[in-house]
């Protein structure tokens, strides 16, 4: 998808161009600001970028909703090992405790 010159809208920074782009970020020159400000792609579209072209704004939409899906798989893959570990530990105190303790004994002063 071609996004170079496209014109988007900040809600901070303004107006301005997409100068560069790749899968993962875009660049944009603001009015006014002599700096380009790198962004992720497509995550900026979802809280404070906007496109003014329709057309690749449903694409960019597109783009952005899997990779929220992603975020939210990568997650439940960490809770879901967090609570495997936690269970292991669990199971693992469970057998510590199942195991006969060794007695002690007194010795006796004569």
């Amino acid at each position: 998808m071609k996004l170079i010159n496209k014109n988007v809208e900040h809600v901070s920074f303004g107006k301005g161009k997409i100068t560069k782009s790749d899968d993962n970020h875009i660049s944009v020159k603001f009015d006014g600001d002599e700096e380009e400000k790198l962004f992720q792609y497509p995550q900026a579209f979802g809280s404070f970028l906007k496109i003014k072209d329709s057309k690749i704004e449903k694409t960019i939409m597109k783009d952005y909703d899997i990779s929220v899906e992603q975020k939210n798989i990568h997650l439940e893959k960490m809770e879901q090992a967090r609570l495997d570990a936690k269970e292991k530990v669990k199971d693992e105190a469970i057998e510590a405790n199942k195991k006969p303790k060794k007695k002690t004994t007194k010795k006796t002063k004569k």
